[in-house]
């Protein structure tokens, strides 16, 4: 059974002696504890009573919400709770709940206030467990909230049992089902119906838009920031149903394209073109399954690279104990949310490579390890026979061994496999990421791989050719949103381009009702094109517009082509801000016909040119303050680059080279004495790998290594790489190839420092 419990009012209870003593029992300074108890008790409190403060209170326990401190205050506070059930575990007076056979007991889970309580359906336990809340309420100050306190009960336990423990517990209410940090506790056969939570929650924060007055640049930022992050809670561990993805997706493009009541408007574009990236022709919106997907494989991440974690822990003893979580098959029985996690494994298969160490772990026909060759594995055909199994085979005394490599091998995976850096001193293989430079996994990149993959086997319409086929062309997109302009014009410009625009041409197409004329010369057909060039009046207006793209006359007939022979000026000198002033006319000619379509008001042409003019000149004085500000922040000039120091008289100077041209690859050290006379040079060619920060990290490592071979006592390393040495001097996790050098460096440079 479970129970689920509730403190009343858990910061304001506490009592500050009680985080004293558990501050000192944990092996905190008692300066450090007295600073920590003087930060609490020099509060006081007066009220604020129809403008004039009243009263003067100084309290006497009770952490202050919303600062700081406050919340790991009161992770200190619940350790004396964790500490008391994990001594009743130890001592067997509670059995906790224990998944499968090598796993850890599990009896408590906490977070903040909120507590989940593990243990047998009988009464002695939980007269333990009455107990030890009791000691700890006595202690702390906390007390339980009973009414908002519920219990749970397994579907075997004996209903004779379950009574006489809920007589016991007085007060705490059973439950089938229920919530923990936002989350079912109980997952049952219909995960529609219980996952409908996040349906209500999405579709009452949209509904609370409807009478906002956004354009659609407003609309995006808040469906990207808001209703598409609402369910990413829920997806990091659950796979939603994809009925239900379907539903929130259709949720969000009914508010995309506007609907009133039950009635919803034209869709000009499908959600799934809306989720393309925006390079691609697309808006950025997630796709709720890829995205879930995405997050799921963040799971199965922290199992591979932290297995000393409790939740690590328990899923390997339960799904995979005597394998690798990649080779795990996925059973009829297996939990809702472990099925979830599984479903995403073949993504990190996909994108990850295994870094060499000893080589030990990794098989060389079948395991992704060869970053520079596509899809990371040996494409050679494994000879008949073969014995040459792992990869520590292929390595001789910490190098890599040319004469079989040359022999099992093409010759460009052989160049590749021998680029690969090995570590002097780390032998463990390990497995990092291949798409982000630390080699740790991100969600947005885990994502992107799935965009591209589904790309591969399902080529997307902006590369089938069409009406639009220049904008295709990423850099045109790249661009378009890269210009400094309003972003309601670079969403007006996007559905000219992928003629999404309601012209009554368009709409009379897609409805079958309506017009399809000119308003503003009632002589032709309106489309795109007419509306923006050919119509008489808007020939007026562009008579009077400063810029004239005369170029660019023969691709009138399409919008597309147009604009993208319009690009070809953005290489010119004020070419974007050209550019930038045409799309924002463009806009103002739409606004002019709108303004006749629904208000039966004529604007003059000099009016429109006029009123272009002036908003972007506004915009652009205002990028202008803003790209200021942000100069007059930055430092003036740049300092000394920065070395790695061993103290000492030796300079040591590296230096790595990579000539992409010609495949080669190579570094040079030079050392000076303490007069900074030359005193030694040497240069040695690499295998080329392409990685130039790469190559000055090896640079570094040999000019160590020599250092030691001289056993100088003291140098000083220098190198001109400055992207390396805040590489060096970051203690972020990194999993990258480069990683492997770095460790390297480091360990060299405390061998010499006790030297």
């Amino acid at each position: 059974m479970a129970l689920k419990l509730d403190m009343s009012k858990a910061y304001d209870r506490v009592k500050w002696n009680f985080i004293a003593a558990v501050m000192a029992k944990m092996g905190f300074c008692p300066i450090w504890i007295k600073w920590i108890i003087t930060c609490l008790d020099s509060v006081s409190f007066s009220f604020n009573i129809n403008g004039d403060k009243k009263g003067f209170v100084v309290p006497s326990r009770g952490i202050r919400q919303g600062e700081p401190l406050s919340p790991y205050l009161f992770i200190i506070c619940a350790e004396g709770l964790s500490s008391l059930f994990n001594q009743a575990l130890e001592n067997k007076r509670i059995s906790g709940l224990k998944l499968a056979r090598n796993a850890p007991s599990l009896c408590h889970l906490l977070f903040a206030d909120d507590s989940l309580i593990f243990c047998k359906a009988n009464v002695g336990e939980i007269k333990e467990i009455k107990r030890i809340l009791k000691v700890y309420e006595t202690a702390s100050g906390q007390q339980i909230n009973l009414e908002k306190s519920t219990a749970l009960f397994s579907k075997n336990t004996n209903r004779h049992v379950s009574e006489d423990i809920m007589r016991e517990l007085e007060g705490i209410k059973v439950v089938a089902q229920g919530k923990y940090l936002g989350l079912p506790l109980v997952i049952g056969r219909s995960k529609n119906q219980i996952m409908s939570f996040i349906r209500e929650s999405v579709k009452k924060k949209i509904q609370g838009w409807e009478g906002r007055l956004l354009n659609q640049a407003g609309k995006e930022v808040l469906l990207k920031s808001v209703a598409m992050a609402m369910p990413a809670y829920t997806m990091s561990v659950f796979k939603l149903p994809k009925g239900l993805c379907k539903e929130l997706s259709s949720i969000m493009a009914n508010y995309w394209w506007g609907s009133e009541g039950n009635k919803r408007k034209i869709h000009w574009m499908s959600w799934s073109h809306l989720t393309n990236i925006k390079e691609r022709g697309g808006l950025g919106f997630r796709d709720l399954e890829d995205f879930n997907m995405a997050l799921l494989a963040k799971q199965v991440w922290k199992f591979i690279a932290k297995p000393n974690l409790l939740v690590s822990k328990i899923m390997k003893a339960k799904y995979f104990p005597n394998s690798s979580i990649l080779q795990v098959t996925k059973a009829a029985g297996d939990s809702w949310i472990w099925q979830s996690i599984h479903s995403s494994i073949g993504l990190i298969e996909e994108g990850s490579r295994q870094n060499v160490g000893n080589g030990e772990t990794i098989n060389i026909w079948e395991d992704r390890w060869v970053s520079n060759l596509t899809g990371g594995k040996i494409q050679s055909a494994k000879p008949t026979n073969c014995e040459i199994i792992k990869v520590k085979q292929l390595i001789k005394g910490q190098q890599w061994d040319p004469s079989i490599i040359n022999r099992l091998f093409f010759e460009e995976e052989s160049v590749a496999i021998q680029s690969i850096p090995l570590s002097l001193y780390d032998g463990r293989d390990r497995i990092r990421w291949n798409l982000t430079r630390s080699g740790i996994y991100s969600v947005k990149t885990g994502y992107s791989l799935l965009k591209e993959m589904a790309k591969n086997h399902r080529p997307s319409k902006l590369d089938q050719g069409g009406q639009s086929t220049e904008p295709s062309k990423e850099m045109i997109w790249k661009r378009l949103w890269g210009l400094n302009l309003k972003h309601k014009i670079k969403h007006f410009i996007w559905k000219c381009l992928n003629q999404t625009l309601p012209t009554n041409e368009a709409i009379a197409t897609r409805i079958g009702k309506g017009c399809n004329v000119c308003r503003k010369c009632g002589e032709e057909v309106e489309t795109i094109e007419h509306l923006f060039f050919f119509c008489r009046n808007v020939q007026d207006s562009w008579k009077l517009f400063p810029i004239q793209w005369d170029g660019c006359l023969e691709h009138q007939w399409n919008f597309g082509r147009w604009w993208g022979k319009l690009q070809e000026a953005a290489h010119r000198n004020q070419g974007s801000g050209h550019i930038a002033l045409t799309a924002n006319f463009l806009w103002h000619l739409w606004k002019s016909r709108n303004k006749v379509c629904f208000n039966s008001k004529v604007q003059e042409s000099h009016l429109i040119v006029t009123r272009a003019q002036q908003e972007w000149l506004e915009y652009e004085e205002i990028g202008k303050e803003e790209r200021t500000q942000i100069l007059d922040s930055s430092p003036t000039s740049l300092t000394r680059l920065p070395t790695v120091e061993v103290p000492g008289a030796m300079c040591v100077a590296t230096c790595g080279a990579v000539d992409r041209t010609r495949k080669k690859a190579g570094i040079g050290i030079v050392v000076r004495d303490n007069s900074r006379k030359l005193t030694a040079t040497k240069a040695i060619p690499l295998t080329f790998s392409g990685d130039r920060i790469l190559t000055e990290a090896l640079a570094i490592r040999t000019g160590l290594l020599f250092a030691m071979e001289q056993q100088w006592a003291s140098l000083e390393i220098q190198s001109e790489c400055k992207a390396l040495i805040v590489r060096l001097n970051e203690e972020a996790e990194d999993e990258s190839q480069l990683a492997v050098i770095i460790r390297d460096i480091k360990a060299t440079q405390s061998i010499l420092l006790e030297v």
